[in-house]
């Protein structure tokens, strides 16, 4: 991972320092590293070129928030074996990444494969029960999740002859296992919506929306809008390509994506230095309370009976 500082945001380019790296963070000088919006490119895709200026206009508009960009080959970068990585493999060192950086609330925003590496992530942080540096478990610091024309059935633009190609296409094609594992763990573990956070149901909630766009011929909507309610989904005229480059703020499905975001990012961390409790004395008053003296008391119906003096302590007199 390495971290930029950026008054105003501003691609880097080949040769400068950062370049290489599989994460570039774009930091404000000066803000705390606690909230990150970080973009995962899809299939063909590339860290700066498949966003346009979505990354820019959200640097923009969420000044307490650093923004990341994650690279990996895939498409004609990924042709050759040795060039190719599993997503599972690349979802790991971002739970990792995750895991130990600073940022306690992390939005994902994912495009295409992208989106299903965003939830590989999720998934692998809630299958390990790795826990960070103040003994949290790491599945906490994600606050949201934004999937952009995301085939989370897979796609049918995949010919089956093509999955057998390679590791991407594998992963693409309509209900392989990859995209039917992430499902499975999402429909049982995890509480999408975001208002359900004690429910023993779930073991996580996590705010997920999805961006859908109404000329998508890569993927079909059924596959885009998979087990989202209905308001938890942006329809947008756009296609697969340009429903992640916004023309300008009031293109699209902008301001959507931003109040979703500043939403996610707004929410509270567990661990957070203010709503820390001890649980060793959460567990002492609930086991062990106050004693509550009792007394005798002629009630009108001329009976003894038992009442609370919580003024005074000791025993039953």
């Amino acid at each position: 991972m390495h971290r930029r500082e950026d008054a105003v945001f501003t691609p880097v380019v080949r040769k400068q320092p950062g370049y290489d790296a599989p994460l570039l963070v774009h930091c404000r000088p000066g803000v705390v590293d606690q909230k990150l919006i970080l973009f995962l490119h899809g299939f063909g895709g590339w860290r700066y070129r498949t966003w346009g200026d979505l990354p820019c206009y959200l640097f923009e508009d969420c000044p307490d928030a650093s923004l990341a960009l994650y690279d990996y080959r895939s498409g004609q970068r990924a042709l050759r074996p040795a060039s190719a990585i599993d997503l599972r493999d690349l979802a790991r060192e971002l739970a990792d990444i995750i895991r130990d950086a600073d940022f306690t609330r992390v939005v994902l925003i994912g495009h295409s494969m992208g989106g299903l590496l965003a939830k590989a992530v999720v998934k692998d942080l809630l299958d390990s029960g790795s826990r960070s540096a103040d003994d949290l478990p790491a599945i906490r610091r994600i606050a949201g999740l934004i999937l952009m024309a995301t085939p989370q059935a897979g796609s049918l633009w995949v010919p089956p002859v093509l999955g057998a190609l390679t590791k991407n296409f594998r992963v693409l094609r309509a209900h392989s296992r990859f995209v039917g594992d992430l499902t499975d763990t999402f429909r049982n573990k995890i509480d999408t919506s975001g208002r359900r956070a004690d429910d023993p149901l779930y073991e996580v909630s996590i705010p997920t929306f999805g961006v859908i766009g109404l000329r998508d011929r890569v993927v079909d909507r059924v596959s885009s809008s998979l087990d989202l309610l209905r308001n938890q989904c942006k329809h947008v005229q756009a296609t697969h390509k340009d429903i992640v480059k916004p023309r300008s703020k009031q293109d699209g499905a902008y301001a959507w994506i931003l109040a979703k975001v500043q939403e996610c990012l707004a929410t509270t961390y567990a661990g957070d230095a203010a709503r820390r409790i001890d649980e060793r004395v959460v567990q002492a008053n609930h086991w062990n309370p106050p004693p509550r003296r009792q007394r005798l008391s002629v009630d009108s119906q001329q009976q003894l009976v038992w009442i609370d003096d919580p003024g005074q302590e000791g025993g039953p007199a």
